[in-house]
């Protein structure tokens, strides 16, 4: 890292005091800062950073409690016709089968235990002549891509040519430019925290520029591809996102935040995790 300025370390320990999730991430964080070259670098982590969405287990609670209060009580769906559905759509486990579980304690809370909760898209079908309102639920929408094409695959191969599907969307969190990428296929759609784009939605004109660039200069200090797996630049499709927790962070988020290694093959010490890249 180039040598601190007063400015910089002012800026540095704003961090430990906006973000407490920090505090037990110093020494990844100072990692993270001594990858940086020029101080528009340290800025521009410094900005990203204070800006970041971090997701504690009672902001969880919080989203879970919001969603089950949306099905139940704002979209008012009848227990006896809708069923609430996790994004998944193979036998591997993800996010979406973690909501539709974290959903049994908020619902039962609210009185509504009879919706059927189904861990994969697939099954639909078994409830297709009794259930035609489907809530498909999950974690985070970055580009909003898979969510339009599991909407599409329910239209096309639902079996009840007397009533069509009714789908609605329930999200913890999701980019706002996703969103348009599946609202006209959706009856209406939750998302409990909408967020920007990191860089794009945030600076204009030449400082957009500046910090696109720095951006790619520190992106080009990772490995370029792991587990035979490219580096997602700005995000898995470029969706810049800034959210993360505990666990596995989505790949949409900014990968100087999770990808392991540098182009040198060294193992970083990283804020964040993910399982499978």
């Amino acid at each position: 890292m180039v040598p601190e300025t007063k400015a910089t370390v002012l800026r540095a320990m704003e961090l430990y005091r906006t973000c407490p999730w920090l505090l037990d991430r110093s020494e990844q964080i100072t990692y993270l800062l001594n990858e940086c070259g020029e101080h528009g670098e340290i800025d521009l982590v410094i900005d990203l950073v204070l800006r970041f969405t971090y997701f504690s287990a009672e902001d969880y609670q919080s989203a879970f409690s919001a969603i089950a209060k949306q099905i139940a009580h704002v979209w008012a769906l009848d227990e006896k016709n809708t069923q609430i559905v996790s994004l998944t759509m193979d036998s591997s486990a993800d996010s979406g089968q973690s909501v539709i579980h974290a959903l049994k304690g908020p619902l039962t809370r609210i009185g509504k235990t009879a919706y059927p909760l189904i861990n994969r898209v697939e099954k639909v079908n078994s409830r297709a002549n009794t259930h035609h309102n489907i809530v498909l639920v999950d974690e985070f929408s970055g580009t909003g891509s898979t969510l339009k094409n599991r909407i599409k695959w329910i239209n096309e191969r639902w079996k009840n040519n007397e009533l069509r599907p009714h789908i609605y969307v329930c999200l913890i969190a999701g980019m706002n430019h996703s969103i348009s990428a599946f609202k006209d296929v959706a009856e209406d759609i939750f998302v409990y925290k909408k967020l920007e784009k990191a860089i794009s939605e945030k600076y204009e004109g030449a400082a957009l520029y500046t910090a696109l660039e720095n951006m790619a200069i520190m992106e080009k200090r990772l490995a370029q591809e792991v587990q035979g797996k490219p580096l997602p630049s700005l995000g898995y499709g470029k969706a810049e996102a800034l959210f993360g927790n505990e666990n596995n962070i989505p790949n949409s988020t900014l990968p100087i935040f999770w990808w392991p290694q540098l182009a040198s093959g060294e193992t970083r010490k990283t804020l964040f995790f993910r399982y499978s890249i």
